[in-house]
């Protein structure tokens, strides 16, 4: 029993210590911005790539506020369905968010996540990984082949493009030949087919282009036969290959019989040469080629003796379209087309050829007279015999039609869209027995090709968005979209009433405030916010406390005034580009000090307690050199004065202060105009040149350490990236480590100051532990590793986050390999430089991120794998270490930002779900 009390005792003391860092709960300020936004799928949710696997549907997405693309997969029922992985945790680039599903081979799905990097999944978090390789992105088509393997271009980075097959297993995911070594960089595309047990390729070595046969094997992938050309199209049919081999303005078609290993030459058309050529496909039984000539023209041709027939295949010439040639079906027992016949007029109508037909004869004699058909518009659907496409007459606009290649056998289905509107948009997918197709703006309507069973079903995200959809237990699962939720996975049953939302999975198109620029001020928060127009507020962390002290009735943009400098108890800040304005935090404290027009404001910066900035010049001379002036105010109108001018070559880029020195770069005012470093205190006799820059280059993490600032530069002259530091003057502006040939730190990222030591990230020279976290004192003696990296654990140094201090530590994120992307801290030793705390166990990726000290703990956001992106704190302990709050419950993310800490409270923005990005607020005990 005692042993029980004191257990409960620790217990009691260690959830007490943890609670210290934040009394809590995080709340919602006020929602500055309520109401919805229009759809816009740059800021939300979108999925895609539905596809069957076993009884089940997979399918991708991308939730681009929570930087998410997670893999889904579903029975139709919400119950049913659960998130399976997140493809792009393991990629630091969070730009590239794409994935798609390339194949599926029985109960494994391949994948092509973000980086191109090949995945397989079978529909569980333990069976989906990566494979180790990345898919070309231009690798013609992905293959699944005989036995279930996956047959792909992946291309070194050297940019040698080769043939790649995977059975789903990383042993078995591997190198085929390599077949293109050394041919010239743009022949990236390989083409695969499937021929009988084996697979035929095409690719350009060092012999020129050929087509490869393979088993799957290295031994078993050999060279079939040599091309004039490269490979433009391949068809493959019972053992006989056809082959479009493109030239500069004509191409050729060639003939690769059963069991042979030559080609033979079918025939050589004149080809428009920015085009695809001569395309093979087969329709009807047929196997057609499509000409793409000059100006849009196009001929119609068919290889009689088909298929293969002792070598008697010859093409026939069936028909030339100057107005061009669209889609074709196969619909009674004959051909249709949409083409046009008149140059003049590329407005497409029906053609038909029938067996015995020697050319395609136009459709006519249709009652009520024959539809055309606009280009963009000609998708075909065949249903129960019947062609279904977008025709246009003139009682109608665009409708749906069928035809079954006769005149009396076209007639409109149902006009959507009464009148000579637009109902019908293009695009049919057949599911269940029907069709599905795409009218008005987004609607998604179903049709069994009749008018009383086509019916308007829900909507999809975008007219332009292709019908996304698979289907699994007798129900239709898609991409769909309403006006609440945006993108989301939708069901149907293929009737109005039973067409619904699966769940909802992350996204939301409620209202944001767009926060910019929060700065701590007085007893809270100053901050710019779309309200819905551009606006200037405070806040102490209420909604009664919350106050607009500026508007505009501008339309709220990405950037509506520049950073806010706190001097001397004020929030100074340029609105608009014209106007500069101060305030206390007060409607009546926010005063109004200069303005120009036009707006000349260039940019601002705290020095020795005032506010310095500098303005553009007041007419340009027609050629450099200008002459900027500097200024300098107190906050008050009175107080804001001309300091002083200085000619330069080009616009200067205000870095920032340190110290008592303002840092920019700028052209020298003198010819050739070369970029350098320059230093200013706001007067023209204390403005210097410090040093010359690379061209490209401009120095960056400026961190002020004792009487010196260090900062990373590429000087003109050592042409590589270093850790630099300047007095203020040229002689004294030099690098840490003088030597250019001496051991030294490479591309050096986020410097940080700490316990009176300069921290950062560089390259080590060392190819087998090329990253470290470094530490200086400003010496080349006193610059040293504290502890590096082995490969793939090396910090990106493109994208290295911040190193952080907060109390007695300093945080990073690091990947090590082993426990994924965690929270790691440092207290300046090797020893003392430890994971935190693996959050997202094992491999996963906890994804730290925003890392920001408050009340001398850590606070940041991170996932756990079993929540999404939510606050976290840290006092640099395992168990000090927990999310502070589930702001968006779930898997979902709330996404914290922008996080501040002002006067015991720790400000941040985040979605809830519901109001969109909003200002939230955690108070913080002392």
């Amino acid at each position: 029993m005692r042993r029980c009390r004191l257990l409960a005792a620790l217990l009691a003391l260690a959830t007490c210590v943890a609670s210290r860092a934040a009394a809590g709960p995080a709340h919602l300020v006020t929602d500055l911005n309520p109401g919805t936004v229009p759809w816009n799928s740059s800021h939300t949710s979108a999925f895609q790539d539905f596809t069957r696997l076993g009884d089940r549907v997979l399918f991708t997405g991308f939730i681009v506020d929570d930087v998410q693309c997670p893999l889904w997969i579903t029975d139709g029922l919400a119950a049913g369905t659960e998130r399976v992985a997140d493809l792009c945790a393991g990629s630091l680039d969070r730009s590239d968010l794409s994935a798609r599903i390339l194949a599926v081979s029985g109960r494994i799905a391949f994948l092509s996540g973000p980086g191109r990097q090949l995945w397989r999944s079978d529909g569980t978090a333990a069976g989906t990984f990566p494979l180790g390789v990345e898919v070309a992105d231009d690798s013609g088509n992905t293959l699944l082949g005989p036995g279930g393997i996956l047959y792909f271009a992946a291309c070194t980075p050297a940019g040698d493009c080769e043939p790649w097959r995977s059975d789903g297993t990383r042993a078995g995911t591997r190198l085929l030949r390599a077949v293109q070594a050394g041919a010239p960089g743009f022949f990236r595309f390989i083409q695969f087919v499937v021929d009988g047990d084996r697979v035929v390729f095409s690719a350009v070595g060092k012999r020129g282009p050929a087509l490869w046969r393979t088993d799957g094997t290295p031994r078993g992938t050999r060279e079939l036969v040599r091309l004039p050309s490269p490979v433009g199209h391949l068809l493959a049919v019972d053992g006989a290959l056809y082959v479009s081999a493109s030239g500069y303005d004509s191409s050729g078609v060639w003939l690769v019989p059963p069991g042979r290993r030559t080609a033979r030459r079918l025939g050589s058309f004149p080809t428009d040469r920015h085009s695809t050529g001569v395309e093979l496909f087969q329709a009807g039984g047929q196997l057609l080629l499509r000409v793409h000539e000059e100006d849009g023209i196009a001929d119609l041709w068919e290889i009689t003796a088909f298929p293969f027939q002792n070598f008697r295949n010859r093409p026939r010439f069936l028909a030339q379209f100057p107005g061009g040639l669209g889609p074709i079906a196969e619909v009674g027992g004959g051909l249709v087309l949409a083409a046009s016949a008149d140059y003049t007029d590329p407005i497409l109508s029906l053609w038909f050829l029938g067996p015995g037909m020697s050319h395609p004869q136009p459709v006519s004699g249709c009652p009520g007279g024959c539809p055309h058909l606009d280009s963009n518009e000609a998708g075909f659907g065949v249903l129960g015999g019947r062609l279904l496409f977008a025709g246009r007459d003139d009682q109608h606009g665009s409708e749906l039609w069928e035809t079954d290649g006769t005149g009396p056998g076209t007639r409109l289905v149902h006009d959507l869209c009464p009148g000579v509107c637009d109902g019908f948009h293009g695009g049919f997918t057949p599911a269940l027995g029907r069709l599905l197709f795409t009218a008005g703006e987004r609607d998604l309507w179903v049709t069994d090709g009749t008018a009383a069973g086509t019916l308007q079903l829900g909507r999809i995200p975008s007219p332009d968005d292709r019908l996304d959809l698979a289907v699994a237990n007798g129900r239709v699962i898609f991409n769909g979209f309403d006006d609440v939720a945006g993108s989301q996975p939708w069901v149907s049953d293929l009737t109005a009433a039973g067409t619904a939302p699966l769940l909802t999975l992350g996204g939301g198109l409620a209202a944001g405030a767009t926060l910019q620029s929060p700065t701590p001020s007085g007893s809270g928060l100053l901050f710019g916010a779309c309200d819905p127009g551009m606006g200037l507020w405070s806040s102490d962390g209420t909604a009664a406390g919350t106050v607009h002290l500026l508007g505009s009735d501008q339309v709220c943009g990405s950037s509506f005034f520049g950073s806010i400098v706190r001097i001397a108890g004020l929030s100074c800040f340029s609105f608009e580009g014209a106007r500069l304005w101060c305030s206390d935090g007060t409607p009546g404290g926010t005063l109004l000090l200069a303005s120009w027009n036009p707006p000349r404001f260039r940019g601002s910066a705290a020095l020795d307690g005032e506010l310095f900035f500098i303005l553009d010049p007041e007419e340009s001379a027609g050629g450099p050199p200008w002459v900027w002036s500097f200024w300098r105010s107190d906050g008050t109108p009175q107080g804001t004065v001309q300091t002083g001018t200085v000619p330069l070559g080009g616009t200067p880029d205000l870095l920032g202060t340190m110290g008592s020195d303002v840092f920019f770069v700028a052209q020298r005012s003198e010819p050739p105009f070369a970029y350098a470093l320059w230093r200013t205190d706001g007067t023209e006799a204390g403005t210097r040149a410090l040093v010359d820059l690379a061209p490209g280059f401009w120095p960056s993490n400026l961190v002020r350490l004792g009487d010196r600032t260090f900062f990373v530069l590429t000087g003109a002259e050592r042409q590589t990236e270093e850790l630099w530091s300047t007095d203020g003057t040229a002689a004294g502006t030099v690098p840490v480590i003088a030597g250019p040939d001496a051991p030294r730190p490479l591309n050096p990222r986020a410097l940080a100051a700490f316990h009176g030591v300069l921290y950062f990230y560089a390259e080590t020279g060392d190819a087998a532990r090329p990253g470290a976290l470094w530490r200086s004192d400003g010496t080349a003696a006193g610059t040293r590793i504290v502890a590096d990296f082995a490969p793939p654990s090396a910090p990106d140094l493109r994208v290295s986050p911040a190193l952080t201090p907060a109390g007695d530590l300093l945080f990073f994120r690091l990947d090590d390999g082993v426990h994924g992307e965690e929270l790691w801290r440092t207290d300046g030793t090797a020893a003392g430089t430890v994971l935190v705390r693996d959050l997202a166990p094992g491999p996963a990726h906890a994804r730290p991120d925003v890392l920001t000290a408050a009340g001398g703990r850590l606070y940041f956001a991170a996932t756990d794998g079993g929540h999404g992106l939510e606050l976290w704190v840290s006092d640099g302990t395992a168990a000090g270490t927990r999310m502070v709050q589930d702001v968006l419950p779930g898997l979902a993310s709330s996404s914290p930002q922008d996080l501040v800490a002002s006067d015991g409270n720790l400000f941040f923005t985040a979605d809830d779900g519901e109001h969109g990005r909003e200002l939230w607020v955690l108070p913080l005990t002392p």
